[in-house]
């Protein structure tokens, strides 16, 4: 992830949540906030790793909600601030560098896939932090106008973005042993992409064990 990107959500951290609640943001959010927690399915036994978490938006949402364990990974110092004012845990790190120590059920990368130079690194990542029978669930933009109108608007504001096809995540994704399940389209502009580890024998084999 670029300095570039990052001074960008520097900038906009203390009000990114707020600004998230105006008319024209929360309907997006809203209709990709259902589809996110449809696929994720949690629950309040699982545990939840929060890649590209911002300022909290979906972390608090799932704490909120579920009462379940949640870590959120940012590479912005003003964004990590917002989660520990939120009472969110969090580490402060790039997520194409971050790997936890810890196994979580549910991974989540929501608006940050389209900032990184390397998904096939995260995907590595995730793998080495998500559980046996965990759930992936992607949320990025979508190839075509839609994705055309999200890198213009990100251009104007100086933020490089990169716009991959859906079919792009998904073959990644499936090379490095992760499972297609579901994918769906919450806005014109989205598209939201789940994926499992549902065979304990291949996870094993994936990570030496």
């Amino acid at each position: 992830m670029g300095e570039k990107v990052i001074q960008y959500f520097e900038k906009s951290a203390q009000d990114y949540l707020k600004n998230s609640q105006s008319f024209f943001w929360s309907f997006f959010r809203k209709r990709e906030l259902q589809t996110i927690d449809f696929l994720l399915s949690p629950n309040s036994k699982m545990s939840l790793l929060d890649l590209g978490s911002g300022a909290g938006f979906y972390s608090i949402f799932f704490k909120n909600k579920y009462r379940i364990n949640v870590l959120g990974v940012d590479s912005s110092p003003a964004m990590v601030e917002q989660l520990k004012l939120n009472g969110i845990e969090y580490v402060l790190d790039s997520i194409e560098n971050f790997v936890s120590s810890e196994k979580f059920d549910l991974v989540l990368a929501a608006g940050v896939m389209e900032f990184v130079d390397n998904p096939e690194k995260v995907f590595r990542n995730i793998l080495a932090s998500i559980a046996p029978n965990g759930r992936l669930v992607i949320l990025v933009p979508r190839s075509g106008i839609g994705g055309r109108m999200y890198k213009i608007h990100h251009k104007l504001k100086k933020c490089p973005v990169q716009i991959r096809s859906a079919e792009t995540y998904k073959r990644i994704a499936s090379h490095l042993g992760f499972n297609f399940s579901k994918i769906f389209y919450p806005t014109p502009i989205s598209c939201a992409i789940c994926f499992t580890i549902s065979n304990l024998n291949e996870f094993k084999t994936i990570h030496g064990e």
